[in-house]
């Protein structure tokens, strides 16, 4: 498969987050919690892997960009 095909046939899934969890041991928690929720979901690829990063520390949230991979065709399954 050509990579042009193969780029054709992944989409990159955009979400945001919004937890409240109190201190850095709460929100490594909340980023492990997602890690697992991503990894284990059957049509997230592996490869190319997800990207899982803090956001933004608002008032009263903090936010997390989540951004699996998936085929085009899940899309709407995964998101």
């Amino acid at each position: 498969m050509s990579n042009a095909h193969w780029l054709l046939a992944i989409s990159w899934i955009d979400s945001i987050h919004r937890i409240s969890p109190t201190g850095a041991a709460a929100i490594n928690k909340a980023r492990n919690v997602l890690e697992e929720i991503v990894s284990s979901h059957e049509l997230v690829m592996k490869t190319p892997e997800p990207v899982i990063r803090l956001n933004e520390l608002a008032d009263s949230s903090v936010n997390f960009v989540v951004l699996p991979w998936a085929r085009t065709s899940d899309y709407w399954t995964v998101k």
